[in-house]
Order: structure tokens, then sequence, then C-alpha cells
């Protein structure tokens, strides 16, 4: 067994694989660093933001009490008071002052002051409501435990403190992410052996089953507890090497459980973090290891474990009931385990997670093995068109025809075709689930908005003591009863408005009559931009959301109403780049979440797809089929040698590989857009041509003469049609897809392996999208590699952000156009003066083609 084990560990080490994952950690943990890094700027910023509410309650308190006392009014507890206050508000100046000269470590001891005053404050009569209940007891413990422990405040969005930085990282790796890639890097030990039919030899071996599955078994725990020793050194020495802050991971986090909270430091939490891991990684090795006995083909065992794990974890999201230690795929609900779970119950986790482990191995050692073959050709195949050969077609027809042809028999194309079925197929049911339930739920509250407004009866109470006072005469000198009573009016009369047009939109809404429902929404908006007298009542929405969203949403009103299209759910409100919340993530989560668009029609659904950046896996998929270019002829028994004896040169290879590839890709990718739009008009309609996407333009282009668009917070926007951007959107797609084909192609050719071009593609791809939108952001518009992110090229957004108005469209598609053809020029030059590539001769025969 122990020798077994040696000689699974020496092939995982000869097949480098090691090298990439330490590379994928490096880049995640770089990448994470150098994030936080470039929003250091405005961390001051967001400590000052944090305190503003303190700040401004206090002084408001403080010039009541002021007033009082210039009164001579003042009792004892209300002096008291003011002393208190005066306290507070000399801690509270300290603490941004602390801020502004980025005294970090000052700020714990400050805020353990401004705390002990309030209390102060409290005790003598005093009322400080700006932080309240739970939350003001986490702020009070964790900064107890700074102060206790002597460590320095850290944004901890945007941390750069080690212990911080490797959180970030675990959360990101240590995740179901992290579970696939170490299912793709170690996962097919078995079934890679089958492929290579080296499995026959190892049975011959006087070895028993259960040593050869075991070995195999302990070879990925392995792994597994090296992925997690390189993300801990990588995650912990990039900050070390980088930033200024000590390593110390006893910083705090709070851990709600139940109606509960505790204050935990970062060590626990990352050490039930990578236990949670462990669970899932151990199940799921052992899920592949059991389909491994059955299958033959790596590929098939991954889609199957990942489909297994993907329905698993959805069925647990989904039923309650099913959330308990004995699911297996409750280990999988990383986030909420996290914030849920104690100690103790981690540990539980853990013995599930091994006695599943356990009896899943036992499974696959003592149930008879298969080899279950899907989607793969067969061993003997019939000739294409019954043997006849065609005689009279171009080299270059004849090499595209082959390649065709291997695609084909290889069985590859159908399992990418069934994979990407199934995640439409899956997808779409999940966008017609949501798409239902926000339509019922925002139908439901326009029915019943009376019943849920609880400010109306409040509200209508003080109006009538207002007006019992103003009958009996009662006066109070630090009140106009007469201005109450005037303000109080307008607010309910606004209210019973919103109140009025919402049953009508409701109604409406049921006739198929869109216009009252857009003037309900439209009036929402206007309410919220402050364009009415609200009376007593404060809609101060533009602070938290933005004056552009409040802009773009009216604009989006009256681009609907204009064109007559029926509604898409939910909310009110259009999502834009520039909200203003500040720490408050909760809060923008749930804003953002609620006034999010979600349709099941056909048009809209491939606009998620393209918002949500389905596009992605079509593209990775397209690009592992065809794209490796000459060097999928290369490796231990390169093909390439046997074709090179026919009259045929590399560039011919070359160039039919290249056409090939390109038209297999355009071809699959429309039609799975067609089938998009296809399953969507099926199950609901087609879509409105004319439904409005927002468009950011950048602050260049707003501020010139002839620009039409609106005009917010300094930027541009405007609409276009749903129709429009699709076909944008689908035509930059298939443009980009074109130039990674090219690119990986042209990496073929000084690169002998597959998997080592598909990686250098990524590689090469992800930096020159980073360099181009984050370094050369003047130039931008000349990298192939900005229009990577086509929606937010589509949508102007990256044009926006980096204020560069040359990012179109138009210029992306020449600038793609222009690459390709350069590369490809590059690679033909390449091959006409070379008669050596990648140390492989080429050899040239006289003989006919057979």
């Amino acid at each position: 067994m122990k020798k077994l084990l040696q000689f699974e560990i020496k092939k995982i080490w000869r097949q480098k694989k090691l090298i990439w994952i330490f590379i994928i950690v490096m880049m995640c943990t770089a990448g994470i660093y150098g994030q936080n890094a470039s929003e250091q700027k405005t961390k001051a910023e967001r400590a000052t933001e944090k305190i503003t509410p303190f700040i401004v309650e206090i002084s408001h308190t403080q010039g009541e009490l002021r007033a009082i006392e210039r009164e001579d009014q003042l009792d004892e507890s209300q002096t008291e008071q003011l002393m208190a206050i005066s306290d507070i508000g000399s801690t509270l100046a300290v603490w941004k002052v602390a801020i502004n000269n980025e005294q970090w470590a000052s700020i714990p001891s400050k805020e353990k002051e401004f705390w002990t005053y309030i209390e102060q404050y409290e005790k003598n009569g005093g009322h400080f409501k700006a932080l309240q209940g739970d939350e003001r007891e986490k702020a009070i413990q964790k900064n107890e435990w700074m102060v206790t422990n002597g460590l320095a405040y850290d944004d901890e969005s945007y941390p750069l403190s080690p212990a911080l930085v490797l959180k970030h990282t675990t959360e990101w790796l240590f995740s179901v992410l992290g579970v696939i890639i170490l299912l793709l890097f170690f996962g097919t030990t078995i079934t890679g052996e089958r492929e290579q039919n080296t499995w026959l030899t190892l049975k011959t071996q006087p070895i028993s089953k259960w040593k050869r599955y075991g070995s195999k078994y302990m070879s990925l725990i392995i792994m597994l507890f090296v992925f997690i020793l390189l993300v801990a050194i990588i995650g912990l020495i990039v900050p070390l090497l980088l930033g200024d802050y000590a390593l110390n991971l006893s910083y705090p986090l709070i851990i709600e459980i139940g109606d509960h909270f505790t204050v935990i430091s970062t060590f626990r939490y990352l050490l039930k973090g990578t236990i949670l891991f462990i669970c899932a990684s151990i199940f799921a090795y052992s899920l592949i290891l059991l389909y491994s006995a059955w299958l033959k083909n790596s590929f098939s065992a991954l889609i199957l474990v990942m489909t297994t794990i993907f329905l698993g974890f959805m069925l647990t999201d989904v039923y309650v009931g099913w959330q308990n230690i004995f699911n297996p795929f409750q280990f999988f609900r990383f986030s909420d385990l996290l914030i849920d779970t104690s100690e103790s119950g981690v540990f539980l986790y853990f013995l599930s997670s091994i006695l599943w482990s356990i009896l899943l191995s036992t499974f696959a050692v003592y149930l008879p093995e298969k080899e279950i073959n899907f989607f793969q050709g067969k061993a003997v195949e019939k000739p294409f068109k019954q043997g006849n050969i065609q005689r009279r077609k171009s080299t270059l027809w004849n090499l595209m025809t082959f390649e065709w042809r291997k695609i084909y028999r290889k069985g590859l194309l159908g399992q990418v075709c069934v994979l990407l079925l199934f995640l439409l197929a899956f997808g779409y049911f999940l966008i017609y689930q949501e798409a239902k339930e926000k339509e019922v739920a925002y139908l439901h509250m326009l029915e019943n908005l009376e019943e849920k407004n609880d400010f109306l009866p409040i509200l209508k109470e003080q109006l009538t003591s207002y007006q019992e006072m103003k009958e009996s005469g009662e006066s109070n000198p630090y009140m106009d009863i007469d201005w109450q009573v005037t303000e109080t009016k307008k607010a309910i009369t606004l209210i019973d408005e919103e109140v009025n047009r919402a049953k009508l939109a409701f109604s409406a809404y049921q006739k198929e009559n869109w216009l009252p429902f857009y003037e309900y929404q439209l009036f929402v908006n206007r309410l919220n931009n402050q364009e009415f007298d609200t009376g007593i009542v404060t809609y101060d929405r533009v602070r938290s959301i933005g004056k552009m969203s409040l802009d773009a949403s009216i604009a989006e009103k009256q681009w609907l109403m204009e064109h007559n299209v029926r509604p898409v759910f939910t909310g009110e409100f259009v999502t834009t780049i520039s909200h203003h919340w500040s720490e408050d993530k909760g809060g923008q989560k749930n804003w953002e979440g609620a006034n999010r668009r979600v349709d099941s029609s056909g048009m809209f659904v491939l606009y998620l797809y393209f918002q949500h950046h389905f596009y992605f896996i079509l593209m990775i998929l397209c690009l592992f089929l065809v794209g490796g270019g000459v060097a999928s002829e290369k490796g231990k028994k390169p093909p390439i040698r046997f074709l090179l004896t026919e009259p045929l040169t590399i560039r011919h290879l070359f160039h039919g590989k290249w056409f090939m590839a390109t038209t297999v890709a355009l071809i699959s990718s429309i039609g799975i857009f067609t089938i998009v739009l296809l399953i969507g008009t099926i199950f609901n309609r087609f879509g409105d041509w004319k439904y409005p996407i927002l468009v950011y333009d950048s602050t260049s282009l707003a501020s010139t003469e002839n620009y039409t668009g609106h005009i917010s917070q300094g930027m541009g926007f405007h609409f276009i049609p749903l129709g429009e951007y699709l076909i944008k959107c689908v035509v930059l797609y298939l443009i980009v897809l074109i130039f990674l084909i090219t690119l990986a192609h042209f990496c073929s050719l000084f690169i002998n392996n597959q998997f080592s071009v598909f990686s250098l593609l990524l590689i090469v791809a992800v930096a020159g999208y980073m360099v181009s939108s984050e370094v050369l952001t003047k130039h931008a518009h000349l990298s192939p590699f900005t229009y990577l992110n086509v929606s937010k090229v589509i949508n102007g957004e990256i044009s926006t952000l980096i204020n560069n108005p040359d990012i179109t469209f138009l210029t992306g598609s020449v600038t793609l156009l222009v690459s390709t053809i350069v590369l490809k020029i590059i690679g033909s030059i390449v091959l006409m003066k070379q008669k050596k590539i990648v140390g492989l001769k080429r050899v040239e025969s006289k003989g006919k083609s057979v």
C-alpha cells in the first residue's frame, strides 16, 4: 500500500499539476490583494462614513441641549447629559482626526472611549439612536476584543492585513470553486488510467482491489491537504511581503448562530472554513471514486459528479428539512454553515463526511466494475460516405473535412452539447421559477399596499392628536401645532395617492393595460426623487441609491410608457454603477435583489445569460473542443508525424484546423443562442424587442455639445432596445471567440501540450484584460483583451469606469478582427520560415494521397 501511494504521488508530481495549482492559488491571492490595495485611497472615506451617523446625531442632540441651556431650563439629568455629550463630541472629533491622518492603530482605543461616554450618557437618561440593539452590542464586543489584543483598525471590505486577506482568499478557494478545481486536476485518476488502458495493466499485478482504490483515494486526500497548505502559505506570504501589517490571526469576526451572535478570532473562523471544505472535498472524492468504477471516460465522470452535486445542492437549498448533518450535499452550503454552525456542529459535519466517504468508497471497491461510455466514439466505426473518396477537392477542404470527422468521431462534440443543453434547461427552470415568484410577490404588494404600509396609521394617529391639541387650545413652546397638522396632512394625502395608484395598477395589469402600471412606478420614482412636497415624511433614497439610479428609473418608465412594452418584474428602480451604500452591503444586496429584472421570455433569458456572463462557459467549452490547434496532434505518440508523411505542409494543417475550429465554434454558439430563444418562446413568449436596456456614456462623451442622452452625476446614459443590445452582444461574442481561437492556435505552434496551450491562453487573456482596464486605460480601446467582457462593453460600463469613450462595439469589432488577421499573418510567416516547430522535424513525402 505504501509503495502504491508513493507511485501515485510520483505520477502526480511528474504531470506537473501541482505547478498549475500553485499558479491558480497565486493568481487568486494576488488578484484579491491587488484589488484591495487599489481601494486603499478611499479607506479613510469609508471609515468616516461609518461614524458620520454618530456625529450627526450627537451634534443634533448637543444643539437641542444647548438651546435649553440658553433658556436656563436644564434639569440635573440634562446637565449630566450635556457633559457626556460634550465628551462624546470631543472623542468623535479625535476619532475623525485619527482617520484623516491614517492612524489606524489608535482608532480602537478611541472607539472604546466613545462607547464608554455613550454608556454614561444613557445612564443619565439620554438615548442614542444611531446604533441600537444587537448591532450596538456587536460593535462593543468587537471593539473590546480589538483593544484587548492590541489590534489596529482594518477595512474589512478591502483589507490588507494577512489574516483578513487569507479570509477573503479562502472564501474563494475553500468553496465549490475549490472542490471543482481539485476534481478537475486530480479527480480523474482512475478514469484517466482506463482511457489510457493502463488500468488493465494494474489489474494484472498481484495487488488487491481495495489497495488499488485505497492508494488512489489516499493520493487525492494528500493533494487536498497540499492544496490547503498552498492556500494558507500563499495567502499569508503575499500580504506580509507587500504590506505593512504584522501576522496576527486574532482579528475579531462576528458569527451569528440562530438568534445569538458570538465574536471569534480569524483563526477559529479559518479553521471552521477549512474543516467544512475538507468535508465537501472528501465526499466529492468518494463520489467520483464510485462513478469511476463504472465509467471509462473522464469527461463523463466529471459531468456526472458535478451534476449530482449541483442537483443535490439546489434541492438542499430549496427544502429546509434537508438541511441537516446527514445530508452530504449540505456540506456545500459553505457560507451558510460558516455563519450558522457552532464549532461542535462543524465537528459533527466532519464525522458525517467521514461516514459518507467510507460508505461510498466501500461501494466502489466491492461493487463490480463496468466500462460505461457516454458520448464516446466506438472502437470500430463505419467509413464516411461508404468509403468513397473525393479526389477533386482542394487540400484545405480535405483537411477541414478530416478535422470535422475527427471531432465527430471522438464524441467530444456530443459531450459538450449535452452539457450545454443540461445547463440551459436547468438555468431556464430557475429563471422561470424566479420570474413567477417575483411577479406574484409584486402584484400581491400592489393589491395590499395599504395594509402593508405601517407608517400610514401612525400618521393618522398623530394627525388626530395634533388636531385635538389645537382644538383644546393646548400650546407647546417647542412645537408649531398648525405646521405639524399641515405637514402631516400633506404626507397622508401623498401616501393615499400612492395606495390608490397601486390598486389601479394591479387591476389594469390583470386586463393587460400597462399604462397605469408604469404610471404607478413613475410616481414612486418621482416621489423618491423628492419632486413632491411630502410634508412631514422625508423620502431620502438619493443618498443611498444615487441620483443616477433615480434619473435612469424615471427615463426608463417614460420609455416603457411610450412604447407600451409588457412589464418585466420586479421593482421600480434601475440598478446602476453609482450606488452610495458605503458599509451597508447587506442593504445594497437586498435592494439590488429586489430591483433585479427577471423574465422567462426568450429574448430576456438570452439577455440574462449575457448579463451574468454565461457566455464564458460556452466560450470555454468551444475552446476546449477546438482550441488545441496543432498541439492536439503532438504528444507521446504524435499523429502529426503521420500527417506530414502525406503531401501536406504544416501550414496546410494549421489553416485547415483554424477554419474548421472557427466554423464549429461559430455554428455551435449560434445554435445555443437559438435554442435559448426557442426554449423561452415555447414556454413563455419570444419577448419585447423594444424593452429598454441601460447604456452608460463616459464623462468625456456626455460633456460634448451634441450629446443627446441623459446626464446625471457627471455621467451620461441612454437606452437602447433589447433586440439591438442582443444583436451587438452576439456579434461581438462571435468575434471575440474567433480571436481567442486564433490566439490559441498561434500558441500551439510553439507548445506541444494542449493543456499548456489552454493555460497560457487563460493567463494571457486575464493578464491582458487587467492591464488594459487597470493600467493602459487611455489606450484600452486598442487592446483586443478589453472586449472579452462583452456585456460590459455593449452597455458602456467599461468605457464609463475608465473614461475612454472610444471603447465601443464598432471599435471592438475592428480591433479584434485586425488582431486576428495579424496573428494569422505572423503564424503563416513563422510556418513558412521554420522547418522545425517545437523540435518536430517536418517530413515531406511525394507519395499519393490515399
